[in-house]
């Protein structure tokens, strides 16, 4: 989710993206990582199926889904230079 983060950074022009983990007290199945938006709010709706695809991908297709994913959404190598995350 890291990955993902820095896509949605350089697609909204390098505005800090944040990674949360999820706390402990939550059921094992909801725990995970969580990106949150530039406005503290949780990723935007349409951004999940990036979410899933990238989560789905495996060790020998990630490759390959990234490169996809930033044809996608036009993100030019450049893009990635301004890119913010945080914790």
């Amino acid at each position: 989710m890291g990955v993902l983060a820095v896509y949605r950074s350089a697609f909204l022009g390098g505005a800090a993206v944040g990674v949360m983990v999820t706390a402990s007290h939550n059921p094992e199945q909801d725990n995970g990582l969580k990106l949150i938006e530039p406005t503290g709010e949780m990723l935007v709706e349409e951004w999940e199926r990036y979410a899933s695809r990238v989560a789905n991908a495996t060790e020998a297709t990630i490759e390959e889904e990234l490169s996809k994913l930033a044809a996608e959404l036009k993100l030019a190598p450049e893009s990635f230079e301004k890119a913010t995350v945080g914790q």
